[in-house]
């Protein structure tokens, strides 16, 4: 007995829904959202704010209309060719996969355990990192042990292949379908750079034979692209997508060089990205690397062809396989469990995005590396992802959105652009070996150190909203080279004296926690924590308004910083200091909150006292008559669009006699 549909609910599928509405033009739309924002007096800049201008600098509109998506989608299907939508036919499904770094993890029965511990929370993948040959045969050894009808393996070889044949010896009978192999050449240039191109030349070139080699004896995935360190270098969406595909085009050439034909030399790369949290621009940047990717392997296919050789099954092969991970450089020691946050907005990029595998690093992986619950609450995400959201029963769950569609068609082609210039520069090696790659990186980090700097970016806990009475851990884990340091981080010198400079590596909170350590180390040998006191007088409404301000702007270098309530009057915020210094050996510095125009006045009253005590002053806010407060003392004022690093740093030094930079010559 069939249940009968109600037709109001269920209509007849012939039914034209939408013929009773007209379609909707720009201006139409515009009109609607000036509406809801309540008519402003200038239509025009009240919507140019509603754009958003990525880290890439796409300017994307609000919303668009169906004539604005790009021309051709109907035609991609996910699971074919091109696959822009997706490697799949079906479905969404990715692997949940957490590492095993052998340089950390060599204890046989601590190995025994993470292995135990991810089957019982039948964990997708576990990602077998080996970067130091002395823990080859160790790896191996581990390997024999893993049931891979429990578990996959990706197996990521950061040693010269030489080195880790007992490795692929394991690996070489294995499904390829449940062992992904990794192997990334390049990658140990990227981290420790090269004394002279000529060793670096051979290695790269024994490599690569022993890979082609192997990949002659089964097709396969085996040589990765590290895209994710190009990230950690500073790369964004756009620079890290044109220097994926350039690394890849690389090996694809060598391996044709090497005699494999087109399909298996495209079946053997395979890519790994680090996903930020821009939301939007992630998923637009998987997308676009996969459709990119099939443009390269099509462009290969029509110079074989003109040959006369024999390409393979090659768009087939050209479905490129993606695995993820959450950024490093997003995660923070301060307020580490905002890491949480993060982690989830980037693991959803990463799965609308299409990857395959992902990795979410333990959330307190800074000051604490990693223990049973971090790993709990790293797989949690993904499972709430999959099980509660079922982002995993959609294939290409963001197709058809003409913002996302628009973002993925400018991103891939200005990527494109760049790969193709890289390419007509000599390549991803001489790009390396030139040193031109590094610099780029370098000047993209700076920017994205930057954006941190100023509050461009925003940190909860680190750069907005510290927690005050949060004491900051002095040993930190440098996830970059596996090293643990103490104290404020240094400059290194590891490129010097080298032909091949490694890239440098940073983390967008780093500077503010070193900020806070050197004040802890101040607060140590004072035997009390220095304390800012907010001065608030003059009217309410501006004085509640910058205390908030300054107790959030100070806080970020550690001071203490106390806000007494409102003062009421000059005269009364006088007396009250008056007193409040009578017995008081831990302020250190003033900070006046009121009006523009009441700072005059009260600057006058407060500055006598506080430079008979050798306390100095500065001011929340950007006073026009700032000059004038200056010749009478103030020394700093603290606004919006102050440098907020930079000028902590200054306050340190002026108030505390020292800051982050004078670290070494302080000691």
């Amino acid at each position: 007995m069939s249940a009968k549909l109600d037709p109001e609910l269920f209509p007849e599928p012939e039914l034209k829904l939408f013929d009773d509405f007209s379609p909707l033009d720009r201006k139409t739309w515009e009109g609607k959202i000036l509406k809801d924002l309540k008519n402003p007096e200038d239509p025009e800049k009240a919507l140019q704010k509603l754009t958003w201008k990525t880290g890439d600098g796409f300017v994307l509109n609000p919303f668009y209309l169906p004539d604005e998506q790009p021309a051709g989608l109907e035609k991609h299907i996910p699971g074919e060719y091109p696959y822009l939508r997706g490697i799949r036919p079906e479905g969404n499904v990715w692997l949940t996969e957490q590492t095993i770094d052998f340089s950390l993890h060599h204890n046989e029965s601590e190995l025994d355990s993470l292995l135990e511990e991810f089957y019982a929370h039948e964990l997708g993948s576990v990602r077998l990192l080996v970067n130091d040959a002395s823990y080859a045969g160790h790896a191996a050894e581990f390997c024999q042990k893993i049931d891979l009808s429990r578990i996959s393996v990706n197996l990521d070889l950061e040693i010269h292949l030489k080195d880790a044949q007992p490795l692929l010896k394991w690996a070489a009978d294995k499904d390829s379908g449940k062992v992904l192999i990794s192997v990334d050449p390049l990658a140990r240039y990227f981290r420790t750079g090269a004394v002279d191109f000529a060793s670096m030349e051979t290695e790269l070139r024994e490599d690569l034979d022993a890979a082609a080699e192997f990949l002659k004896k089964g097709s396969r995935s085996f040589l990765a692209v590290s895209g994710h360190l190009f990230r950690y270098a500073g790369a964004n969406q756009r620079t890290q997508l044109a220097l994926t595909l350039s690394a890849g085009a690389f090996y694809l050439a060598a391996m044709l060089d090497r005699g494999l034909n087109l399909a298996d030399a495209l079946r053997s790369v395979h890519a790994r990205s680090a996903v930020s949290s821009s939301f939007f621009p992630e998923v637009a940047q998987l997308r676009a690397a996969r459709y990119l990717w099939s443009q390269i392997a099509a462009a290969y296919a029509e110079e074989i062809a003109k040959a006369g050789s024999e390409s393979g099954d090659w768009k087939t092969a050209a479905a490129l396989y993606q695995s993820t991970e959450t950024s490093v450089f997003e995660l923070t020691a301060l307020d580490p469990y905002t890491n949480l946050l993060r982690s989830t907005t980037q693991s959803i990029s990463a799965v609308l995005g299409g990857s395959q595998r992902h990795t979410v690093h333990p959330f307190h992986l800074i000051t604490d590396r990693e223990d049973a619950f971090s790993r709990r609450m790293s797989r949690n995400i993904q499972n709430l992802i999959r099980h509660e959201s079922y982002l995993q029963q959609v294939a290409d769950p963001g197709g058809g959105s003409y913002y996302l569609e628009k973002l993925t068609d400018e991103l891939g082609f200005a990527a494109f652009e760049d790969f193709q210039n890289l390419e007509k520069q000599g390549g991803f090696l001489e790009g390396l070996k030139s040193g031109s790659t590094q610099k780029k990186l370098s000047e993209q980090l700076d920017e994205a150190l930057q954006e941190v700097t100023s509050r461009k970016s925003i940190y909860v806990g680190v750069n907005q909203y510290p927690s005050l009475q949060e004491k900051v851990q002095e040993k930190r884990f440098n996830p970059y080279d596996g090293h643990w340091m103490n104290g404020v981080s240094l400059p290194s010198d590891d490129g010097t004296g080298k032909a091949v400079s490694p890239m440098r590596f940073g983390r967008a909170s780093a500077g503010f926690e070193d900020l806070r350590i050197h004040f802890q180390s101040i607060a140590a040998k004072k035997g009390f924590r220095p304390e800012i006191l907010l001065i608030p007088a003059g009217k309410l409404a501006m004085q509640r308004a910058r205390a908030a301000f300054s107790q959030n702007f100070l806080g970020c270098a550690g001071f203490a910083v106390e806000d007494p309530g409102s003062l009421g009057d000059i005269t009364s915020a006088t007396k009250f200091l008056e007193d409040r210094l009578s017995n008081s050996k831990s302020v250190v510095g003033l900070c006046l909150c009121s009006s523009d125009e009441e700072y005059d006045d009260l600057a006058s009253s407060i500055l006598p006292i506080a430079q008979n005590k050798g306390l100095p002053v500065l001011i929340a806010g950007n006073p026009e008559n700032k000059d004038a407060l200056a010749e009478k003392g103030i020394i700093e004022f603290i606004h919006l669009k102050s440098n907020v690093f930079g000028t902590l740093v200054e306050l340190q030094k002026r108030i505390l006699g020292s800051s982050v930079g004078s670290h070494l010559k302080e000691s």
